[in-house]
């Protein structure tokens, strides 16, 4: 439930960037590759550099992920990742809205 809001954030950068539906279809493709890479950096960083990857919403995913199926994390664990995941896509979606909002406006004749 918490991945929705990047996945929303995602679906709304594609339509801005996309002028046709082939266009999107590529651009699905890089933001999937975009996408993994924390989840990849945070098996490889050591522990105490895993802090630069906070801002992206795809690791606390897979941080919630790995929790839940590694670790046998409890809800009272998982929160504080669920908390940040979904605290890091609004602040990124709010900060992103005017952008998008004029790269999606349609033409009103």
């Amino acid at each position: 439930v918490a991945g929705t809001v990047a996945s929303v954030l995602f679906g709304l950068v594609i339509g801005a960037f996309s002028s046709n539906q082939i266009a999107g279809i590529a651009y699905v493709k890089i933001g999937f590759l975009v996408l993994i890479i924390p989840p990849i950096l945070s098996l490889i960083l050591p522990p105490n550099l895993k802090f630069l990857l906070y801002w992206l919403p795809s690791y606390w995913v897979f941080s919630s992920y790995r929790a839940i199926l590694v670790d046998s994390s409890t809800w009272s664990q998982l929160l504080p990742m669920l908390a940040a995941n979904i605290g890091v896509s609004v602040v990124i979606l709010i900060t992103a809205f005017p952008w998008l909002r004029k790269l999606l406006e349609f033409n009103r004749d």
